[in-house]
């Protein structure tokens, strides 16, 4: 099977980081970094919900400029307080330890990005999206079926590659 860069870049951090119990723990820091923000228990997410959507490209969000400050619980001004709407196509996912489902979503030009969907039941508590996500995951897992996510996860370097094409909405960076 052949691999494109983040996959590379993103297997070869992780086995770095891995080796030794700071990086490890590490890792999981920042996996969890801002975690309230990223499933929408903090007190910005609140204007999210109702939002109309901003169609935007892959393109368009990694260019984003990342901010000089990202508050620990808030959002930062922009990005973060906007609801995308982004086409792309599934190349592949994984379900991960945490039990988030990591996403590879690449649009017609090969720009691609990782898109998550976390586990409902390890959102930070009051979460505003908690009904969203908890239908993306039971959409998704209906869709490839939870052998299939779990397969990927034994199999930590595997990525599954499911053909299909969706409209995803990215509510928060």
């Amino acid at each position: 099977m052949t691999t494109d860069p983040i996959h590379e870049y993103l297997a070869t951090a992780k086995q770095a980081s891995l080796q030794t119990a700071a990086g490890a723990e590490a890792l999981q820091r920042a996996v969890h970094q801002r975690w309230s923000v990223k499933t929408g228990a903090d007190p910005g997410a609140a204007n999210l919900v109702g939002q109309t959507p901003v169609a935007g490209t892959i393109s368009d969000m990694v260019a984003l400029a990342v901010p000089a400050f990202l508050p620990p619980d808030a959002r930062s001004p922009g990005a973060e307080e906007t609801v995308w709407e982004l086409n792309a196509t599934l190349t592949g996912y994984k379900h991960e330890a945490d039990g988030d489902y990591h996403l590879v979503i690449a649009d017609g030009q090969g720009n691609t990005m990782i898109a998550e969907i976390p586990d409902p039941a390890a959102l930070a508590p009051g979460s505003f999206f908690t009904e969203q996500i908890t239908a993306t995951r039971q959409a998704f897992d209906n869709q490839f079926g939870l052998h299939a996510a779990a397969a990927a996860a034994a199999a930590p370097n595997s990525v599954r590659r499911p053909w299909c094409q969706r409209s995803f909405r990215r509510q928060n960076r």
